[in-house]
C-alpha cells in the first residue's frame, strides 16, 4: 500500500494535475508513474533534477505545496510522460496511421487520450502526442487499483478510499451495497491528472449510517458514449460496530 507523504494537501485551484503517464516497449503494457521513496538528504529540488522533472512537475503530480518538505520513507509518484504536440485528425486517417507517422504504438496514443484503440476517432479532433521516456517500466496500463482500504479490512465512521486509475472524464464513481444487494450510496471522486492519464483518486466516505455488516464498494469509470463501465473494480469491506 503507498503511504502518502505527510504533507499539507495542496488547494485543488481549479487545475487537473500533470500528466502521470509511461510507455514501455510497443505491444507492452504501460503505467503512467514510477515510484519513489524519499531518503535521508532528498529534497524536491534533487529528485526533480535526478529524474529530469521539474520542481513544479513533481510537486503537482503529488499534490504537494511549494514549500513541502520531505521525511524519509515518504513515498512519491514521479511522472514519466506528458503530452509533445497536439494533432489534428484529417479526413480518412485511423488511428494507426497517425500513430505510424509518430513511430508510436496506437494503444499508447489512444490510452493518452483516455481511448480505447477501438473508439472511433473524427476529423478535426485533436489528439495529444505523448513524449515517450523509454527508461521506466510498469505494470498494466488502465487497470483501476485501490491503495486503501485493504480488502477485508474491518472499517468504521468515515473512511478515506484512496486509489490510482484513468477516466476520460476524470472522474470514478463510487457505489456501496450490502450483504443483500441493496444500494446503501452513490457518489464520485475526481481523478487528479491531465484528462484520460492515471492519476490518484481519493474520496471520504461516511459509514456511520449504516449497520455493521459486509458491504462491497464498487469503483468504476465510465464510458462517455452509453455510461457503461469501462474499468470496473470491487472491494469487500466489512463495517465493524460501534
Amino acid at each position: 500500500m503507498i503511504r502518502f507523504p505527510q504533507r499539507r494537501l495542496s488547494a485543488l485551484g481549479g487545475v487537473f494535475l500533470l500528466v502521470l503517464c509511461l510507455t514501455i516497449p510497443w505491444g507492452s503494457a504501460a503505467q503512467g508513474f514510477r515510484r519513489y521513496i524519499v531518503t535521508f538528504g532528498d529534497t524536491p529540488a534533487r529528485i526533480a533534477e535526478r529524474y529530469g522533472l521539474t520542481v513544479e512537475q513533481l510537486l503537482a503530480a503529488n499534490g504537494l505545496p511549494n514549500d513541502a518538505i520531505l521525511h524519509p520513507g515518504d513515498e512519491l509518484i514521479l511522472p514519466t510522460r506528458w503530452t509533445a504536440a497536439e494533432y489534428v485528425v484529417r479526413p480518412g486517417e485511423t488511428l494507426a496511421d497517425i500513430a505510424a507517422q509518430y513511430g508510436l504504438s496506437p494503444d499508447l496514443i489512444a490510452h493518452h487520450n483516455g481511448l480505447w484503440q477501438a473508439d472511433r476517432i473524427e476529423v478535426g479532433q485533436v489528439l495529444l502526442i505523448p513524449a515517450v521516456n523509454p527508461a521506466f517500466e510498469g505494470l498494466a496500463a488502465r487497470a483501476l487499483r485501490i491503495l486503501a482500504p485493504l480488502p477485508g479490512s474491518i472499517v468504521r465512521g468515515e473512511i478515506t478510499l484512496q486509489g490510482m486509475g484513468a477516466s476520460p472524464d476524470n472522474v470514478v464513481l463510487i457505489s456501496a451495497t450490502d450483504a443483500q444487494g441493496r444500494t446503501l450510496f452513490e457518489t464520485w471522486a475526481p481523478v487528479w491528472a491531465e484528462i484520460g492519464q492515471p492519476g490518484r483518486f481519493s474520496a471520504k466516505l461516511d459509514l456511520r449510517p449504516y449497520e455493521a455488516g459486509p458491504i462491497t464498494l464498487a469503483i468504476w469509470s465510465r464510458n462517455l458514449h452509453n455510461g457503461t463501465p469501462r474499468e470496473k473494480v470491487s472491494l469487500a469491506l466489512v463495517i465493524g460496530a460501534p
